[in-house]
């Protein structure tokens, strides 16, 4: 997603600009692999984090980083006011993702201190085959932990097992290493580099992971 290069190899952002369905809650359980249940209300758990559905109230948190004009340079909406906080965030929680072009925005938080760090979402693309886009946007101040990583693994691991998707996408910067590292770190393979479609005059990555392609990179990563 986007952030500056010169911040640590595991932070990375970018921002999602689809339609939203009218607003009305959703609870979402997660399963993964192991058998392990997520608890529900779009919460999904790692060993070091929780992502979780995002609150009004948590504007403040939210704004630490997005409000940072470094953050912000690989963004499409830019830096975040006050007032764009709240209105996202209020989208956000009541979100419905169950059809093409929903999304599905979670915040993440460290599960000792309940810190937000960033935030991770998925946005269901129209079309054959099922494509999920992932999204991610973390805090500079909590790189150098490999907490985006975890974070956004464990929600392309959930865009397979618990929503069915067949394929899942993720665009970043070219100039954004960061980003593009950490695509390439959970499995994700580049597939086409362009011209961007925003008016940021940038060339734009693509990655792309399928379900078969990532159970080969999990099954290399435990031999």
């Amino acid at each position: 997603m986007r952030t500056p290069s010169r911040v640590p190899s595991d932070t990375a952002s970018e921002c999602w600009a689809l339609p939203r369905t009218s607003p009305r809650s959703v609870a979402l359980a997660v399963r993964f692999k192991d058998g392990v249940r997520g608890n529900v209300d779009g919460m999904i758990t790692t060993d070091r984090l929780r992502l979780r559905r995002c609150r009004r109230a948590d504007v403040d948190a939210v704004l630490t980083y997005r409000a940072r004009p470094d953050v912000a340079l690989h963004l499409r909406s830019g830096v975040w006011t006050r007032e764009k906080a709240e209105t996202e965030l209020a989208a956000y929680e009541d979100a419905v993702f169950v059809a093409a072009v929903d999304e599905l925005v979670l915040l993440v938080e460290t599960k000792d201190a309940a810190d937000v760090v960033g935030e991770v979402g998925l946005v269901w693309l129209a079309g054959e085959p099922m494509t999920a886009e992932v999204g991610y946007v973390f805090d500079p101040a909590a790189g150098g932990q490999g907490l985006a990583t975890e974070a956004v693994a464990a929600l392309v691991d959930a865009a397979f097992d618990k929503f069915g998707f067949v394929l899942v996408v993720a665009k970043t910067d070219e100039e954004n290493l960061p980003s593009r590292l950490l695509c390439e770190r959970i499995g994700m393979t580049l597939v086409s580099t362009s011209g961007g479609d925003d008016d940021r005059a940038v060339r734009e990555c693509v990655y792309q992971v399928d379900r078969q392609n990532l159970t080969r990179r999990e099954s290399v990563n435990e031999n």
